[in-house]
């Protein structure tokens, strides 16, 4: 009987968990999940900032190509709540911009006076945490090593994301 017991804890500890509802707002962002739950386009104010990006100008330069050439493809968006509206916008590199365990991510604030960058940074996973800051949702970095897991939070200033705490741990 107990195997029994053991058996059938094991086969409900291994089903999947339920899919959230269609609208809740996504607020975890993988380089190896390219699931978005609220895909969106990129407005043509946030599209010239990506086009200037330091990172984005070195591929684009390794590859030969201007930032009008900016391929598409090499981004993902997904709306996003930091405050309140689900006006925010989040983008992840893909493709070429991304690298070994690492993509970047993007966070643009709709503002009244138009679309504002108010973080980038490169890791692997990305969380937007419920606590606020100035009335802006909190974030958290994860990234990876072979050996090693960092974990960075931020905070908003009242103008951009500013990094408040981080930890390098091994991984266990």
């Amino acid at each position: 009987m107990k195997v029994a017991i053991a058996i059938t804890l094991v086969c409900l500890g291994n089903l999947p968990l339920p899919a959230q509802p269609e609208t809740a707002i996504q607020t975890h962002f993988s380089m190896e999940d390219e699931r978005i739950a609220h895909p969106a386009q990129i407005p043509p104010d946030a599209w010239k900032i990506l086009q200037q990006d330091p990172s984005t100008r070195n591929v684009l330069d390794s590859e030969g190509l201007t930032p009008e050439q900016l391929p598409r493809s090499w981004f993902q968006a997904s709306t996003v709540s930091l405050n309140g509206s689900e006006k925010d916008l989040l983008v992840i590199a893909n493709g070429k911009l991304m690298g070994a365990n690492v993509t970047t991510f993007w966070l643009f604030l709709q503002t009244p006076q138009g679309i504002k960058l108010v973080f980038d940074a490169p890791a692997h996973d990305l969380i937007i945490h419920s606590s606020r800051s100035k009335g802006h949702r909190d974030i958290e970095l994860v990234a990876l090593t072979g050996v090693r897991i960092l974990t960075s939070k931020y905070r908003f200033d009242g103008t951009r994301y500013q990094l408040v705490k981080s930890t390098d741990e091994p991984i266990k």
